[in-house]
């Protein structure tokens, strides 16, 4: 098992510093995983209060009170299947060789779409050099998959860790892009990587390593992802890697945007994306108005609202301000597609823009991922791009006068 410290640009043999990890997991045997569970209950202070409440029927106010201790028992659960998962696989000790390598299968599951847009040069890299590519993602994910040429086959890997006709597979290696996020990351790759037949196994900064050959280590937690994907394309031979990402829109919803906008040729389309995946990024109803009140003053400027219809429902439409009528993420990427500039809380939306190649400004809000920084570890990364730092970690903190200065530099450069 090899580690190799990435992110420094060291004098040394294709720069990069590589180092031994100490050989050998501490694992515990199965026999002991009971006592260990009872154990770290005691540690825990024994049965949570609302197994307690539940035993007596009198719950009470239990799911306010004991959320943070419900928590640890689920941590222990996550424990002890990564125990049980470690204590029944091999460790991995023959060295990653290449030469020996025809088939690929990447892990990507258990993410949103703008983590699997991010990765999509992975693939395109691969396929290039002569790979056969598989992917491994939810079905929600699938999709985006559907007219990306550089990808063989389509792995859906549903709860649980259940893949259909699993034992019919085989890779000579598994890349694993995101067990290091979490707890619950970890076991579902896990399951995955000691379910799936294969010869190599490497990962970016994995938490476990008995069942890794190679673990790529970031030597700073403030690097984009694309930075750990090209040292990770390097490790295994392929360098100066095209890490632009690939977005391929269905010409139907490219023909019906089209003839949506078609009133409005004269005009430019300002894409806005308000609403992310939680409250923590996303804008409140009144900076939402405020920065469309501020648009309207501009009087050939028409904005598009996209989203999740149900977070959009309340938006009300007014003069030159309509809400997509496209409910798919594909309707509203080719919104994007045809819009002069994209404003946005979201990052899938954020890296479309950067597929697309479009004017943004984005607000990031200071989330950690993984232990890395998520205002650089999933940054716009592109020229056209401006990112604001929303303060205090939240959207709803952000100055839409900030905003909107940024708007007015590329309003009034057009």
């Amino acid at each position: 098992m090899r580690a190799v410290l990435i992110g420094q640009k060291l004098k040394k043999a294709g720069g990069i510093q590589q180092r031994v990890l100490p050989k050998g997991d501490v694992l515990f045997p199965v026999k002991v995983i009971n006592f260990t569970l009872w154990a770290v209950m005691l540690q825990c202070g024994g049965e949570s209060q609302s197994i307690r409440d539940v035993k007596a029927g009198t719950t009470g106010n239990w799911e306010i009170m004991n959320r943070p201790q419900d928590k640890k028992i689920k941590n222990i659960k996550f424990k002890i299947k990564e125990m049980l998962f470690l204590t029944l696989s091999k460790a991995k000790k023959e060295p990653l060789d290449m030469k020996n390598v025809k088939s690929i299968g990447v892990l990507l599951f258990n993410v949103g779409l703008g983590d699997v847009i991010v990765a999509t040069g992975i693939f395109r890299e691969l396929k290039k050099h002569g790979y056969q590519v598989s992917v491994f993602v939810d079905a929600k994910s699938a999709f985006l998959f559907e007219r990306n040429m550089n990808v063989e086959n389509v792995i859906v890997v549903k709860r649980k860790g259940i893949i259909d006709n699993y034992k019919e597979l085989y890779f000579d290696l598994l890349i694993d892009l995101y067990s290091r996020v979490d707890e619950h990351f970890n076991i579902r790759y896990l399951s995955v990587i000691t379910k799936i037949k294969h010869r190599y196994c490497i990962g970016f900064d994995v938490k476990n390593t008995k069942v890794y050959n190679d673990n790529i280590i970031p030597a700073s937690k403030e690097i984009h992802l694309t930075d750990a994907y090209a040292s990770l394309l390097n490790h295994i031979g392929i360098h100066d890697a095209d890490l632009s990402y690939d977005i391929y829109l269905p010409e139907e919803e490219k023909t019906q945007a089209k003839g949506f906008l078609a009133p409005y040729a004269h005009n430019r389309i300002v894409a806005f994306n308000p609403y992310a995946s939680n409250d923590t990024r996303s804008f409140t109803s009144q900076q939402i108005d405020e920065l469309l009140r501020l648009l309207q003053k501009n009087d050939d400027v028409i904005v598009i609202i996209i989203g999740e219809k149900n977070k959009i429902a309340d938006i009300e439409e007014r003069e030159r301000v309509i809400k997509n009528p496209f409910e798919s993420f594909w309707g509203a990427a080719a919104m994007v597609a045809y819009s002069d500039m994209v404003i946005s809380v979201e990052t899938s939306i954020v890296h479309l823009a950067n597929a697309l190649d479009k004017e943004l400004v984005s607000v990031y809000s200071s989330e950690k991922f993984g232990g890395y920084e998520s205002n650089f570890l999933f940054a716009p990364h592109y020229d056209k791009a401006v990112q604001l730092i929303a303060p205090n970690g939240a959207a709803r903190n952000m100055n839409i006068d900030v905003v909107f200065s940024y708007v007015k530099i590329f309003l009034n450069s057009k």
